[in-house]
């Protein structure tokens, strides 16, 4: 499946950086929870995801799709537990503190793909391949995780915005 947008790839690849570091500085990754605490933060009344060990940062941004950092191998037998049926790992191996889960994953009965996201390397291929994946009926519930959750929340971002054309509020 490719996407099609009506722009040239420079420019798409700038928006896409451009709204990958918006979120990442502007800390917009988290999507709302599974289960949160309402704290006062600078003025301002915000959702705090109740932190797990084992899967931190846990949000449910929609129903049959759950999102975290990385999760440890309890928490992976968690989400295999809840009914998921595919983990999309968007986390580098060459990062510290990575593992190669796809054994494990499988093990578990769950499908695994593996498309390893950074700033340098968040492209429309990717998207793609994250759209392809996600419109797979078959694959549903989906656990998609990267090191802390928010490349997850940019490619879900992006996913919400480029693919499924909703606003840019509704998308946040």
């Amino acid at each position: 499946m490719r996407l099609a947008l009506n722009m040239p790839h420079q420019l798409l690849k700038i928006l896409i950086s451009l709204i990958v570091v918006t979120l990442f500085v502007l800390g917009f990754a988290q999507c709302p929870s599974l289960g949160y605490d309402k704290r006062a933060v600078g003025g301002f009344l915000i959702e705090v995801p109740y932190e797990s060990n084992d899967l931190p940062n846990l949000t449910e941004p929609r129903s049959n799709f759950l999102t975290a950092g990385q999760p440890t191998v309890r928490g992976m037998q968690e989400i295999a537990r809840r009914g998921i049926k595919t983990v999309i790992n968007l986390r580098p191996r060459t990062e510290v503190g990575a593992r190669d889960e796809s054994t494990e994953v499988r093990n578990l009965k769950m499908n695994y793909y593996y498309i390893p996201v950074t700033p340098n390397t968040f492209t429309s291929e990717k998207i793609d391949e994250f759209a392809c994946i996600l419109r797979n009926e078959k694959n549903s519930p989906f656990f998609i995780h990267c090191h802390s959750g928010n490349r997850v929340g940019g490619m879900w971002f992006v996913y919400r915005v480029l693919v499924e054309k909703a606003d840019l509020a509704t998308a946040r």
